[in-house]
């Protein structure tokens, strides 16, 4: 059986794993909805162009 301090440190562990996985899906839609409003962007710009 574990004890104590040992239960604290894999408890800490998995938060800051979990912490991690929880940034990295953050940052990963962060930069996808950047990417879609650039190309988004850039698509308007592109109808304009014909429209003059």
């Amino acid at each position: 059986m574990p004890t104590l301090p040992e239960k604290r440190l894999q408890l800490i562990e998995l938060v800051i794993v979990v912490s991690i996985i929880i940034s990295f899906d953050r940052t990963q839609s962060f930069a996808l909805s950047r990417y879609y409003n650039l190309s988004d962007r850039s698509r308007n710009s592109h109808y304009k162009l014909h429209l003059y």
